[in-house]
């Protein structure tokens, strides 16, 4: 059975997706915490399957999941590590992978029922503060041209359009599974999005002109891109036109 975690009693600050720094111990009020779901579905206590979607080939879920009040949730910053917490439960969105498991990356076995998988499968994206802060510096290099690989829960996305220095955004993501399902959606919402790709975004960096800036928000294990050697010659020759998660 959960427990709920002791609260902390001193002070907790607004959330700001735009300001809030990163602190090694983050305490934010609940109440200011709203990230934008991708489906609304009843959110899903710890203790309880929940309510999910699942994608039109049954090979990811979708679920909004809570973080009760005072649970720790882990917060990254380049080789910093911290903690943030909430004063109230929150609401995240989460993206998963019912294919394989979350601790091991073992395939699941095929008569395992869905709701199992759901439960236990990998985290492919959430929307955290983790997520928010560590992609702040892609949204201010984003000008002219964007190309954005990886699509993600449309975050990065979001912030780039709304930049007035972004004139046109082009979106890679290499899963046609999930552009089929919202993807293509999400992207309709941004006049500037002009063309989404479904292909590997290395195929496509460096050619979409020479202004064009390439913001890669896709990991490779949970390093980020600091541990990628495919994009060593994309550094040395795109220099500030390119950014990956993980390298900051």
């Amino acid at each position: 059975m959960f427990t709920r975690p002791t609260l902390y009693t001193g002070r907790y600050e607004d959330w700001n997706e735009d300001t809030t720094p990163f602190r090694s111990a983050l305490r934010l009020k609940a109440a200011t915490y709203r990230p934008e779901l991708l489906f609304h579905t009843s959110p899903k206590m710890p203790e309880d399957v929940g309510e999910y979607v699942i994608s039109p080939n049954g090979n990811y879920a979708y679920q909004n999941r809570i973080v009760p009040a005072g649970t720790p949730l882990v917060l990254l910053y380049g080789k910093q590590r911290g903690r943030v917490i909430w004063n109230g439960d929150v609401v995240i969105p989460t993206l998963i992978d019912v294919t394989r498991r979350c601790r091991s990356g073992e395939r699941f076995e095929t008569t395992l029922p869905v709701q199992e998988r759901v439960q236990w499968g990998a985290i492919w994206m959430s929307l955290t503060p983790m997520e928010m802060i560590t992609q702040r510096s892609a949204v201010k290099m984003a000008s002219h041209t964007v190309v954005i690989g990886g699509l993600g829960l449309g975050w990065l996305l979001k912030k780039v359009c709304q930049k007035p220095e972004v004139k046109r955004v082009i979106v890679v993501e290499k899963n046609q599974e999930l552009l089929d399902w919202y993807g293509f959606r999400m992207c309709n919402r941004f006049p500037k999005v002009t063309e989404v790709i479904c292909d590997d975004i290395y195929n496509q960096i460096d050619r979409h002109g020479i202004e064009a800036r390439y913001l890669l928000d896709v990991w490779h294990l949970y390093s980020g891109a600091a541990d990628d050697y495919r994009l060593d010659p994309f550094r040395r020759k795109l220099k500030r036109r390119l950014w990956a998660w993980g390298l900051d």
